[in-house]
């Protein structure tokens, strides 16, 4: 698959092209059209999930510094921000879980001291359910999270079909 052309600010910065200035600024003109204009805007649902907003907000800074932080974009942006935060609250219950399962394993004699081991067993199967529960959560997150990438992949592929169909009409004689 071939390299996608680079933007005009980004030609600008290398300060070497090939292209007359003509060129540039119908490029530029072309760039501008598939933006809104309109600033990234945060979900509520965002706001109030702490490490969704931290993830917004890192983004949005990124975004801004390469000024593509475009209303466009905000549906991506927020659901990737939710999903971030789901992954790392996996991660914590995880971790959680396999710290009370070690617990409970220390705690093996003082079950066998009351003859209680069925308890015990019954327990442990118990918590590698949630455990197991849990992985099968995340991966149907995982998955979604593919599904998402997939649609900002078409979504890419029509900006740029958008954009040649643009450049080839500006190109087209009168």
């Amino acid at each position: 698959m071939p390299t996608p052309p680079k933007p005009v600010n980004v030609i600008k910065l290398e300060g070497k092209s090939h292209r007359t200035k003509r060129e540039m600024a119908e490029r530029a003109k072309a760039e501008e059209k598939l933006l809104t204009g309109k600033v990234l805007k945060e979900r509520k649902e965002v706001k109030e999930n702490e490490a969704a907003h931290k993830e917004f907000v890192r983004l949005q800074k990124l975004l801004k510094n390469i000024e593509k932080n475009d209303d466009l974009y905000s549906a991506t942006i927020n659901r990737y921000c939710l999903m971030q935060a789901e992954c790392l609250e996996f991660v914590e219950k995880r971790e959680l879980m396999y710290q009370q399962m070690i617990d409970l394993e220390e705690d093996k004699g003082n079950f066998r001291k009351n003859d209680d081991l069925t308890t015990y067993y019954k327990l442990q199967a118990q918590m590698q359910k949630n455990l197991l529960r849990q992985r099968v959560q995340k991966q149907m997150l995982t998955n979604h999270q593919a599904q998402i990438c997939q649609q900002r992949r078409r979504q890419r592929k029509l900006q740029k079909q958008q954009k040649q169909l643009q450049q080839s009409l500006l190109r087209r004689p009168r």
